[in-house]
């Protein structure tokens, strides 16, 4: 498969990094999403559409004494609670706003995220209430329309959301850091994908044409409902190709010149890593390698994976290869990866 867009390239290669050694990055839980809307309301009340119509107030006369910023956010990674799957939330500012009348609140929700056996009367809005989610009670859903409908007293941290049924609660043997509610486990094999980025880097030489290639090997997976990290394990089936150094900065034609330090392999057999959001914290953060949607031009929009090995080398218009010539090296790195990878498999186990 080839392509010529060289950002690509350079987002590839980034996360490989992150997959060859593990950063020092530490989430935080209830990040902000990209979604914000803010608004002027005073004693008159008044109705607000806001979120791209996915969250409707109606805050009635005098339920705020004085001319008040109204804040929202979309939030990607609310703080977690076992017992609970949230299927979208929202933080409300100021964080803390009391109203001497309920607000009306609808928010509506994604369908897609709320399990067959979870019947649309079973959704209800939460609030978080010093790092509790408490339920809204006497909410109102409307199926048709999916949205949910509470009244709330004050502003904090909200969101739709259901108890799992016990159909959907998986009991296995863990321990107090890790739950395993509501997962599934699967295998996946190891693909290969490779990028050719040709283009002329002075327009006013055409003639002069850089070449950039880059080979890799990755998994994807489609993404399973309402999780919030998935467990990754390799499984390298008597493959022992990975014992040797593969993944550096390094173009492929440089390596075992001085000033090229191959990386040796971090991952043993069975290791297991997380991937999953950036922003929520993992039962061992130097085991945490990365996101899952980083390189969706490799594995599909729809698709949830990783890269997890793979080599790059460029060619600049001084090098004298012929294109014979440089297809042979970019059929040897192809080749080297395959066998590299030959075999190898990956347990995938969603953690909700």
């Amino acid at each position: 498969m080839k392509a010529t867009i060289v950002s690509v390239f350079l987002s590839i290669i980034a996360s490989i990094v992150l997959l060859s050694g593990c950063t020092n990055q530490t989430p935080q839980n209830g990040t902000t999403g990209t979604t914000h809307d803010e608004f002027l309301v005073n004693s008159t009340g008044g109705d607000f559409e806001v979120q791209n119509g996915l969250v409707f107030l109606t805050i009635p006369a005098d339920a705020v004494n004085q001319q008040t910023t109204i804040t929202i956010d979309s939030v990607a990674d609310p703080p977690y609670d076992t017992s609970l799957v949230l299927t979208n939330c929202y933080s409300f500012g100021p964080d803390g706003l009391s109203f001497s009348t309920p607000v009306d609140l609808t928010l509506k929700y994604d369908d897609g995220k709320v399990p067959t056996m979870v019947q649309p009367e079973n959704l209800s809005l939460f609030v978080l209430s010093n790092t509790l989610w408490s339920k809204i009670d006497n909410c109102m859903v409307d199926s048709t329309v999916r949205t949910v409908t509470g009244q709330i007293a004050h502003f904090s941290m909200i969101g739709v959301g259901f108890i799992p049924p016990e159909e959907l609660e998986h009991s296995s043997e863990q321990n107090d850091s890790e739950n395993t509610s509501a997962s599934i486990t699967f295998e996946v094999p190891v693909q290969l994908y490779e990028l050719e980025t040709i283009y002329t880097p002075h327009p006013d030489r055409p003639e002069e044409t850089d070449v950039s290639y880059f080979c890799c090997a990755y998994i994807a997976w489609a993404p399973s409902p309402y999780v919030r990290y998935y467990e990754v394990t390799v499984h390298y089936n008597n493959n022992n190709m990975h014992e040797q150094a593969l993944f550096s900065t390094c173009d492929y034609r440089d390596w075992g010149k001085t000033g090229c330090t191959l990386l040796p392999s971090r991952a043993p057999d069975g290791r297991t890593i997380f991937i999953g959001p950036g922003t929520i914290t993992y039962p061992n953060m130097q085991d945490y390698a990365g996101t899952y949607d980083n390189s969706p031009s490799v594995f599909g929009a729809d698709k949830h994976g990783i890269t997890v090995r793979g080599l790059y080398t460029h060619y600049d218009h001084t090098d004298g290869l012929t294109r014979g010539q440089i297809d042979a090296v970019e059929k040897e790195m192809y080749d080297f990866l395959t066998s590299y990878v030959q075999g190898w498999t990956y347990t995938i186990k969603n953690v909700s």
